[in-house]
């Protein structure tokens, strides 16, 4: 079971909770690609959405830096 919670000022917190009916304890965020057991396909899709997740986290977080050091460049170029 996991539980995916995207706070976001441009973006409605989402908070999903999946469970694999077969494999009730799966975690992908403890136990990754080596935990499905048998191929899964349940704990594979929560695996896929975990890592979507965390790819669109990340992304968020490089353009929210990537934005803020753009700022800083347009506010010295104006101050001089």
């Amino acid at each position: 079971m996991f539980t995916l919670v995207y706070p976001g000022p441009e973006v409605k917190p989402v908070e999903v909770k999946a469970s694999c009916p077969k494999h009730r304890k799966y975690d992908p965020n403890v136990e990754g690609r080596g935990g499905i057991v048998g191929g899964c396909k349940v704990c594979r899709l929560m695996l896929e959405v975990f890592e979507a997740n965390h790819r669109a986290e990340s992304a968020v977080r490089d353009m929210r830096i990537n934005a803020e050091l753009l700022e800083d460049a347009i506010r010295k170029a104006r101050a001089k």
